[in-house]
């Protein structure tokens, strides 16, 4: 079947062929052949559906390539961020930590103590940031042809590592504030 473009201004078709790849070259002739004794006022302009498809995701492949490396170094960024602030914290609550150790606080209430206030947060922008996501990446994933419902489990894997970044981050600072003698940190009263 051909498709004959009665005014220039029309948008173009296509017309897929299954041939067999053994012997391309004069199957490509033929077809040439017949489509200028059909369609002699248009052009005979082919290219092969898998390269075609190759080039698209290509450019897929290199837009996913620049979302990764942008991601690490946001979350390489913001880690440096938390670290700053766990240890800015940590150093404004020295006095606090070294008299919760006296008074018999332990190591892990006091890491517990810390670390609360950040992991808190993260779990506040998980609740907003995981709507927003949802709604962009099902947005997006409407572009194809081959649709695929976008599984919940994953956000809730990207949450818990998300956690786990915050919490070692955020955990080292509060674990060395809560090491240091408390001696030290009362030694100025």
């Amino acid at each position: 079947m051909y498709y004959r473009m009665h005014s220039p201004n029309e948008s173009y078709r296509y017309l897929l062929i299954r041939y067999d790849t053994q012997n391309v070259s004069s199957y490509i002739s033929q077809v040439q052949q017949l489509f200028t004794q059909q369609v002699p006022e248009a052009a005979f302009d082919y290219q092969f559906l898998d390269e075609h498809i190759k080039k698209y995701y290509t450019a897929e492949n290199r837009t996913n390539n620049i979302i990764s490396t942008f991601s690490i170094l946001t979350i390489f960024i913001a880690c440096l961020g938390l670290f700053g602030l766990a240890a800015f914290t940590a150093q404004q609550r020295k006095k606090e930590i070294g008299v919760r150790k006296v008074l018999g606080s332990s190591t892990f209430k006091i890491v517990q103590l810390l670390s609360g206030h950040f992991l808190n947060l993260i779990i506040l922008s998980l609740f907003i940031a995981i709507p927003i996501a949802w709604w962009l990446f099902s947005h997006w994933l409407q572009d194809f042809n081959d649709r695929i419902a976008f599984p919940l489990w994953s956000f809730a894997i990207a949450g818990l590592f998300a956690l786990i970044i915050a919490f070692v981050t955020v955990g080292y600072q509060a674990l060395k504030a809560a090491l240091i003698n408390p001696v030290e940190s009362l030694r100025d009263e």
